[in-house]
């Protein structure tokens, strides 16, 4: 009697263990639903980027600022003399390096850039991948086609160089840059070899200066006058608009230097201005970073 007792006690630990490796593993299938629902959640429900959810993140020090580039804490900037790895709290600067790049991006967890300088080590027609944490170059991707030199730019008394191609995005496949010298174009560009896949042109439309992507539609940062666009990138058409943030009323809708954009991982919109001006506005330096992007309250 004694032995079916202790038989009956094994069987009804075994039991019980099996009961709660059942438990456990219903428990993490149903955390890891939900998980998956929040994310899927927070991924459909995109801030709406518009000029009515505009936050001043940073002024920088940096001299006429020229591209952002956005990605978990990482930010980086570019101006016409280097590029800065930037705290995500305060602005100050991490690390730097003596080149530079007037478009940047992150790609599958690696910076890129286009449009280098100086000419002595960059290739401005090349698309250079580095290292996030300190911008070691890792490899590089020349451009199979042809786009325009750089040139030297003026608009209402102000005067600027601006390198080509001038701006860099990334669209989960294929990376896109555009040119404002002599042409107003955006290039769809093939990652593997350099290929160009399509272009839009702009000449008669407007200066393509900043280029980001959302996952779906192409956001384009143009100055002369300064807005921000939402394109369609199947076929080039512009599907929305609204003027650039801007510190100074004199700049506004006139030239902040819009030269940067880039969306963060919660999909808000990081915007960089330029500057120092001359002619009409001497004095005046932008140089300012902004984040766009809210939930309406209704």
């Amino acid at each position: 009697m004694h032995r079916i007792a202790i038989i009956a006690l094994i069987i009804a630990l075994i039991s019980l263990i099996s009961c709660s490796e059942d438990t456990y593993r219903t428990s993490i299938e149903i955390t890891e639903s939900h998980k998956t629902r929040r994310i899927r959640e927070r991924t459909t429900q995109m801030p709406t980027i518009s000029e009515d959810y505009v936050e001043l993140v940073f002024r920088t020090s940096l001299s006429e600022a020229d591209s952002i580039a956005v990605q978990d804490n990482y930010i980086w900037v570019s101006d016409r003399n280097k590029m800065y790895r930037l705290d995500h709290h305060d602005g100050s600067i991490i690390a730097s390096v003596d080149y530079t790049f007037s478009g940047l991006v992150f790609a599958d967890n690696y910076l890129y850039g286009v449009g280098g300088a100086p000419a002595t080590t960059m290739d401005m027609k090349t698309i250079y991948k580095m290292d996030p944490e300190d911008a070691t170059i890792l490899s590089s991707l020349p451009l199979a086609f042809q786009t325009p030199d750089s040139c030297g730019m003026g608009f209402g008394g102000s005067s600027f160089h601006i390198n080509s191609p001038c701006s860099l995005a990334y669209d989960g496949n294929d990376f896109w840059l555009s040119t404002i010298c002599y042409d107003s174009k955006i290039y769809r560009v093939d990652p593997s070899d350099g290929s160009l896949i399509e272009s839009f042109d702009y000449k008669e439309t407007f200066h393509p200066a900043g280029l980001a992507h959302d996952g779906k539609n192409l956001w384009v940062a143009e100055f002369n006058p300064d807005m921000i666009h939402k394109v369609n990138p199947e076929n080039g058409s512009i599907l929305s608009s609204f003027a650039a943030p801007s510190e100074d009323p004199r700049i506004a809708t006139s030239i902040a230097h819009l030269t940067g954009l880039d969306f963060d991982d919660e999909h808000y919109l990081w915007v960089i201005t330029g500057g120092p001006f001359t002619g009409a506005l001497a004095g005046k330096t932008q140089n300012v970073i902004y984040k766009i992007g809210g939930y309406p309250s209704n």
